[in-house]
């Protein structure tokens, strides 16, 4: 993944100021709460600066960010009081379940294909028995047909 944007987490916060954030938390509270969960605790895997992550927050959630990069999680940690880490998938190493997993955005885009299926098999390990988990979009994988994902992350 080319970093740069990443190392200048201003810039990506000027790049995407305009994004709606506030929808799309929205969207996937929704998608939550007809799966008859209201609330708990979330995990946002490529959290980013933490724009998701603090609307998270603000909606009653105990959040965890999760992201490779420490200067998001900086400027993520100037927004918001949730906890945020360095990490990445598919190695994401964490001794508890949560009741929201979201991957927001792109982040699954930027995973080699051939760590797809144990990434896929990390976030369902984290969904709570009880939880809700939400890839938000896959672009660059569409194309992979799900049973041979689903096959892949079961075997």
């Amino acid at each position: 993944m080319d970093q740069a944007l990443y190392r200048n987490p201003r810039a990506y916060d000027i790049l995407y100021q305009h994004k709606d954030y506030e929808a799309e938390v929205e969207f996937v509270l929704d998608r939550f709460r007809e799966h008859g969960n209201d609330g708990g605790s979330a995990l946002a895997v490529g959290c980013g600066t933490g724009n998701h992550s603090r609307l998270l927050q603000r909606s009653g959630f105990d959040v965890l960010g999760i992201d490779p990069n420490a200067a998001m999680l900086d400027r993520a940690r100037e927004k918001s009081s949730a906890t945020f880490r360095v990490g990445a998938l598919p190695d994401i190493e964490l001794d508890r379940t949560f009741d929201l997993v979201w991957v927001p955005y792109t982040v699954v885009d930027y995973l080699e294909l051939d760590t797809l299926p144990s990434a896929l098999a990390t976030l369902t390990e984290l969904v709570a028995a009880d939880g809700h988990g939400r890839p938000d979009r896959v672009r660059r994988v569409s194309w992979l047909p799900l049973t041979r994902i689903v096959s892949a992350v079961l075997a």
